[in-house]
């Protein structure tokens, strides 16, 4: 029980809050500890044109003097500023490792650095002891072997990495998958070019439905006219329909086969007629077109079938789907606007 209680007071104790012991640290000695870390940043930052040099050598001080506050931190706060600190020592000592590859790669001298090492690691062949062998004659200095053991032992510690094994054909239970010999595509024999016996007229289109309506409606209009407007445009069996033969009745109408004038007063009616295109004399200047948009609703179409008593459409009526009620489609609203715009020439 005593080694128990002993292992759990050095974790930090039972309830797992390691290194937050208040007896072991008083709130005094961790403000004193926060301001030495502070205190060595600052020191840094003003310093920093020099720590960073190269040749600089203060760096090592900063950082034992950052890993003599660590060894007294228990709690995170102080542990944040210890990380902040680090991470200045870091980033001038990448800085200086920077400028150290940039301003002194040109003044290492090879020939030296070799010399110098021939002078600490030759022994000599009779001893083992440092020999000096720039003042040495050509046959004296091949007398004096390198000991590359030495050499091997002191820096070897700096090259330690796991050996690995690599086989050309991958894991030793993969077989080596074969390669397949490419087979060309044979050519398929397309037969004798046959040339065609008749040629169609691409230049003849077929109808749309726009035409073929406008057609039909000119057809009606040449056998009534003249015939008031809503009477002969206005379906009292589809208010879809309605909206289209007042569309396509604006095309004779632009193309002068048509026309829309009012009636006198008290009548003043709408009536569509037949019209000839106008013939321009020599100088004449061509008369101002005139235009006007009519507003089409689905009540205004119901108002238009009962004021007129329409019982029978002049248009017969085109074969279409089941149409719903406009305000059904809409979810009840009171209006399904279908707006569609004329030219009237007088």
């Amino acid at each position: 029980m005593e080694d128990d209680s002993l292992t759990q007071s050095q974790a930090g104790g039972a309830d797992g809050h390691a290194l937050m012991n208040k007896e072991l640290q008083s709130i005094a000695e961790q403000r004193k500890l926060r301001s030495g870390i502070v205190k060595l940043r600052h020191e840094m930052a003003d310093e920093k044109e020099q720590l960073v040099q190269p040749d600089n050598a203060k760096l090592h001080v900063y950082f034992d003097r950052e890993n003599a506050y660590f060894k007294q931190i228990q709690f995170p706060r102080e542990l944040c500023n210890d990380i902040e600190a680090i991470g200045d020592i870091t980033d001038m000592t990448v800085e200086q490792a920077k400028k150290f590859r940039k301003d002194h790669v040109s003044h290492f001298d090879l020939s030296t650095f070799v010399g110098k090492l021939r002078m600490q690691y030759a022994a000599s062949r009779l001893g083992h002891e440092e020999v000096d062998t720039e003042d040495m004659e050509e046959e004296d200095r091949n007398a004096v072997d390198f000991d590359w053991s030495a050499l091997g032992e002191k820096y070897s510690h700096l090259f330690r990495t796991a050996p690995t094994v690599n086989f050309i054909s991958g894991s030793l239970d993969v077989q080596p998958k074969e390669k397949k010999a490419r087979q060309r595509r044979q050519r398929e024999d397309l037969g004798q070019a046959v040339k065609p016996t008749e040629i169609i007229n691409t230049q003849q289109e077929e109808k749309s439905d726009t035409d073929k309506r406008i057609a039909a409606l000119a057809q009606v209009l040449a056998k009534r006219s003249p015939v008031n407007y809503f009477e002969l445009l206005v379906n009292p069996e589809s208010f879809t329909q309605t909206v289209e033969n007042i569309f396509d009745f604006a095309f004779l109408v632009k193309d002068g086969r048509a026309k829309v004038y009012v009636t006198p007063l008290p009548d003043s009616q709408p009536i569509a007629a037949v019209a000839a295109a106008p013939r321009v004399a020599q100088g004449q200047a061509e008369k101002e077109k005139l235009q006007c948009v009519i507003q089409m609703d689905y009540n205004t179409w119901k108002s238009i079938v009962e004021i007129y008593n329409l019982r029978e459409p002049a248009i017969p009526s085109r074969p279409r789907p089941s149409e719903e009620d406009p305000k059904a489609r809409r979810g009840g609203s009171k209006h399904a606007p279908a707006t569609s715009s004329s030219s009237s020439s007088s």
